[in-house]
C-alpha cells in the first residue's frame, strides 16, 4: 500500500501525477496562515496592527484570485455551451429549409393534380 500514485484533476481539465504525500491547497494555505500568525505574535504591539492588515489585503487577493479563475471557467463553460447551441441551430434551420422545400413540392404536385383533374 505504500507505492501508490495519485492523479489530481486541475481546474484546467489536465491531469497532474502526485505523490503519495501530497498537501491538498486548501492545507498549504492553512499552514502559510499559521507561519504568518505566528508571525505576529512574535512582533512587537507596535508593528502588529500594520502585520494584521497585510494579512487580511493577502487573504483579500486570495479571495479575488479565487474569484477570478472561478469566473474564467465559467465564461470557457458558456463559450461550449454557445458553440452547441450555434451547431443546433444551424441543423434546426437546415431541417426548415429542407421542410420548406418539401411543402413548396407537396403544393406544386397538388397544383397539378387539380389542374390534371380540370382538364
Amino acid at each position: 500500500m505504500d507505492n501508490y500514485e495519485i492523479k489530481i484533476l486541475k481546474r484546467n481539465g489536465n491531469w497532474e501525477k502526485s505523490n503519495q504525500k501530497v498537501q491538498p491547497i486548501n492545507s498549504k494555505k492553512k499552514i502559510e496562515k499559521q507561519k504568518i500568525n505566528t508571525e505576529i505574535e512574535n512582533t512587537s504591539n507596535e508593528n502588529l496592527d500594520f502585520l494584521k492588515s497585510i494579512h487580511q489585503v493577502n487573504l483579500i487577493i486570495d479571495k479575488l484570485e479565487i474569484l477570478e479563475n472561478d469566473k474564467n471557467n465559467l465564461i470557457t463553460d458558456l463559450l461550449q455551451y454557445e458553440k452547441i447551441f450555434i451547431s443546433k441551430k444551424n441543423i434546426a434551420e437546415q431541417k426548415q429549409s429542407q421542410i420548406s422545400k418539401e411543402i413548396e413540392m407537396f403544393d406544386k404536385t397538388i397544383n397539378v393534380i387539380k389542374n390534371l383533374k380540370e382538364f
